[in-house]
Formats: structure tokens, C-alpha cells, sequence
């Protein structure tokens, strides 16, 4: 059973994509337990975990890391369940990245659409994904990824954090999904929940 961690604040209930979550993990048949914060909830410990997603949230990373009030019960089940498969996702992914020694810029403004991006074809993440090899980082595919964001992840700890995804613009390209260790825990800057062509992202960390 997955531990599903709900990131959503009260005040994001009609843009949050936890229930397309939810929808993405019935329909893969991945049974989960949710939890909600700040309050850590002892009954997990009577649950056979067997994997973690950290969901997406309003919360802004930049303006709250000096109050882990917020999220220290994230950092509880991570510490609890240390060997089970862990997907962060967006902002999921960002806490992570700055647990394994990245660091984030505040962008100001929210990005919300759908992009296209190179992942690496030979990571077990993007296993069935793609349609062909595309320019970028190799052995690569391409893929459409949503993002909903304004914290921009910085990778400053190339030796805990490896980029597995890339958003690629005209001059540069941008790291969205990161392997911080290997066959355990990943991220990724965009929702896989969003579209079922995604979906075996959560099939490829946790089945």
C-alpha cells in the first residue's frame, strides 16, 4: 500500500490535481492510505507501506523554508519508511531537492502549461514512454509534461542529485525530473497524474 502524502492547502481545493491523482492510482489498481498535515497520523504505522508520493502544493518552498512547521510531518514518514520507493511530485519533488542539497529560485510568477521534454529512455522511470528518440540529452524520447510552478529548482549537488528529464528552451535547458537514489527515490517537477499517457511513471516507481 502507498502512502499518499497530501500537500494541498485548504485555500487550493478546486485547482489542486490531487484527485487526478487519486483517479491515476485507481486506475493502475495501487492501493494507498492519504494522509494530510501538519499532524502526523500514528495509524500509518499499522499499514504495510510499501512506496511514498509526495503530492504537488500552492505552498511555496522559497517562502516557507524557514518555517518547517509546515512540512515536518513530510520529513516524518520519510524518516519512518527509509526504504520504500519515494516520488515527489512538483512540489514534492522540490522538497526533496532540497533535502538531497539542491536548492530553488522564486520565479514570482506561476508556470501552468503543458511542455515538451527529453527524458533519458534507459531510466526505469520513463520505461514505455515516448515515442522516439528526439535531440537533447541521449539516449533520450520525448514526452508532453503539465507544470503548475513559480520555484525554480537549482541542482548544486550533482553527486546526490541526477537529472533524468529536461525541459529544453532556445538557449538552455531546464532539469524537471531528478534520480536522488538510485532504484529508490525520484522526482519530478511535472504531474504525471495529468495525463494517462504518464501514468507508468507510477507504475515503472512502485509496481
Amino acid at each position: 500500500m502507498l502512502l499518499l502524502i497530501n500537500c494541498s492547502v485548504k485555500n487550493e481545493t478546486l485547482v489542486s490535481a490531487v484527485p487526478k491523482l487519486r483517479t491515476a492510482l485507481r486506475t493502475l489498481r495501487i492501493p494507498y492510505y492519504e494522509v494530510r498535515g501538519p499532524r502526523v497520523r500514528p495509524e500509518v504505522m499499522d499499514k504495510n507501506i510499501t512506496g511514498i508520493i509526495i503530492s504537488g502544493s500552492s505552498m511555496k518552498l522559497t517562502e516557507i523554508r524557514k518555517d518547517i512547521s509546515k512540512y515536518v510531518y513530510i520529513l516524518h514518514y520519510l524518516r519512518l519508511f527509509q526504504r520504500v520507493p519515494v516520488l515527489g511530485i512538483c512540489f514534492g519533488a522540490q522538497l526533496l531537492l532540497t533535502l538531497y542539497g539542491g536548492s530553488l529560485v522564486d520565479n514570482h510568477v506561476y508556470t501552468r502549461r503543458s511542455v515538451e521534454i527529453q527524458v533519458l529512455k534507459s531510466h526505469r522511470l520513463f520505461q514505455g514512454l515516448g515515442p522516439g528518440p528526439g535531440p537533447g540529452p541521449s539516449p533520450s524520447s520525448r514526452m508532453v509534461a503539465s507544470f503548475n510552478f513559480s520555484d525554480i529548482p537549482v541542482i548544486t549537488n550533482r553527486r546526490h542529485i541526477k537529472p533524468i528529464a529536461w525541459a529544453i528552451g532556445n538557449t538552455s535547458s531546464l532539469p524537471v525530473a531528478y534520480e536522488f537514489e538510485r532504484g529508490r527515490v525520484y522526482g519530478c517537477l511535472f504531474h504525471p497524474e495529468l495525463n494517462p499517457d504518464t501514468y507508468a511513471i507510477f507504475k515503472n516507481t512502485f509496481l
